[in-house]
């Protein structure tokens, strides 16, 4: 539903976004992230002995950014730094952690002026093929 929603769905990662918290970052139309060195984002679920939904893997695929970043997420489950998951694909910018609410509440205000034109049936066009191959294999639901 995340990944489809009709307005713009700006993500603020405060910290740590590992499993279905990386899932949820793939899912927004404007990640961002902060600074901190520490904070790790990814899909460890091969780590722990988890098979990866058809939908995280499918929804890897499409937003993250090589097909190396791709395998390395999905298959390899490596973590990445926030500064990687921007090259990545999993964040679209960081910033300072103390600025992180503000440029994201200012984000999500510019987004939200789009809200009226065609933002949300041009995103459904983007995003529903994928969608609908998920629903095909009958594993629709994470």
């Amino acid at each position: 539903r995340l990944y489809l929603f009709r307005r713009p769905l700006v993500l603020a990662v405060s910290g740590h976004a590992l499993a279905l918290g990386g899932l949820l970052a793939l899912c927004g139309d404007l990640r961002i992230g902060t600074t901190n060195p520490k904070t790790q984002i990814g899909l460890p679920e091969i780590q722990i002995g988890m098979q990866l939904p058809v939908f995280g893997v499918k929804l890897a695929e499409a937003r993250l950014s090589t097909p190396s970043d791709y395998n390395r997420a999905v298959i390899l489950a490596d973590s990445f730094s926030t500064a990687e998951a921007v090259s990545a694909g999993f964040l679209d910018k960081v910033v300072a952690e103390e600025e992180l609410a503000e440029v994201a509440s200012a984000e999500a205000a510019r987004l939200g002026e789009h809200c009226g034109g065609g933002f949300g049936q041009t995103k459904l066009y983007m995003r529903e093929p994928m969608i609908e191959y998920v629903r095909s294999t009958g594993q629709a639901r994470i």
